[in-house]
């Protein structure tokens, strides 16, 4: 049974800031529903100018990703954000004044949002932060952000669209997204003209339930473009190395797994293992680590699992101690809070 609709904003915000059909939005730090047919249209231009921002950052919160922001101009705040959904996949198009968002640790662990985020400038600058890279962008560029991990964006905008894409169809394409995310995406890789284009189209369309399949066709476009991305500057090391990260994700349940057994499966040598690696800031045995996480996370997530130690054990981790403190640090809390969400979830199905 679905949840029951949620509660409309406090009424301070005055009638006539919201055009919107679907959902209206929930107060910050409660996950957007996935609402497979909806349009929304939000402004603060009839709202007072000393409650415009906390406004902003409500709205944003509840149809992108819950987050810490402050205002970083002088001068009253404007901002509008239209929403358009095509399925699983999201458009949401932002013009504002400059200012800043943060999600750190804490937002991680009172959310489950684990989608994968591409910022299309097609008019705004912008500074985004996240797996210890920082990247300056402006108009054109395309870049991509991961909502499991803690990142900062500062921006000024006319024109931003940010696009929600579900991250299950795009990793069975690619091996991680953390070299991937705060890069530049380069106009010149297959599918990023085209990706840029569909954006575009997708942020001026009314969504229609037909429109599915565009929501479909822009996943498609956007794991070739990341695939890309991923390889740029390809060479034979690089494929290895890809065809090595595929192997760990492939392998990844067996405790046995050892850095021997990787090289002799791959036909390559410990010292080549390692070397491959070393160059993307790795060790084998660390990339193994960090897969059985990520998919022991979405296990957890998915509900039906008796315990902790039963999804750490269905991973190939020997230690459920280990396991729980890793797991902690790398997403902010422990395993046994999505392990409680998802016996919530699946009770209330």
């Amino acid at each position: 049974m679905p949840p029951p609709n949620p509660p409309a904003l406090h009424l301070r915000y005055s009638v006539g800031t919201m055009a919107a059909s679907g959902p209206i939005p929930r107060p910050c730090g409660r996950p957007a529903r996935k609402d497979t047919r909806m349009t929304a249209a939000f402004t603060t231009r009839q709202i007072d100018s000393r409650e415009r921002f906390a406004f902003w950052h409500d709205v944003v919160c509840s149809h992108c990703i819950p987050a810490d922001s402050q205002c970083l101009d002088e001068r009253p705040f404007h901002g509008s954000l239209s929403v358009r959904q095509y399925g699983d996949v999201a458009i949401s198009t932002m013009a504002a004044s400059s200012h800043r968002w943060r999600r750190e640790s804490h937002h991680l662990s009172r959310d489950s949002d684990d989608d994968l985020w591409l910022g299309f400038l097609e008019n705004a600058t912008a500074r985004l932060d996240q797996d210890q890279r920082r990247i300056a962008i402006g108009p054109g560029d395309l870049v991509l952000y991961d909502a499991c991990r803690p990142f900062e964006w500062c921006l000024s905008a006319s024109a931003l669209h940010l696009v929600r894409l579900p991250r299950a169809p795009l990793m069975r394409r690619l091996t991680t997204t953390e070299p991937l995310t705060a890069r530049p995406i380069p106009a010149t890789l297959p599918g990023t003209t085209s990706l840029k284009a569909l954006i575009r189209d997708g942020a001026r369309l009314d969504a229609e339930a037909s429109s599915i399949a565009l929501g479909e066709a822009m996943v498609d476009l956007a794991a070739m473009v990341l695939e890309g991305l991923g390889g740029a500057g390809d060479s034979r090391n690089d494929a290895l190395y890809r065809r090595l990260c595929h192997y760990l994700r492939q392998q990844h349940q067996d405790p046995s797994l050892s850095l021997d057994r990787i090289a002799r499966d791959n036909h390559v040598s410990r010292r080549t293992l390692t070397r491959l690696f070393a160059r993307h800031d790795q060790t084998p045995m660390a990339a193994l680590w960090a897969i059985r996480l990520e998919q022991s996370r979405a296990t957890l997530r998915a509900g039906g699992t008796r315990s902790v130690t039963e999804v750490a054990l269905e991973h190939g981790f020997t230690s459920v101690s280990h396991f729980s403190r890793s797991f902690r640090q790398a997403y902010g809390h422990p395993p046994s809070t999505l392990l409680q969400a998802g016996r919530q979830a699946t009770e209330t199905m």
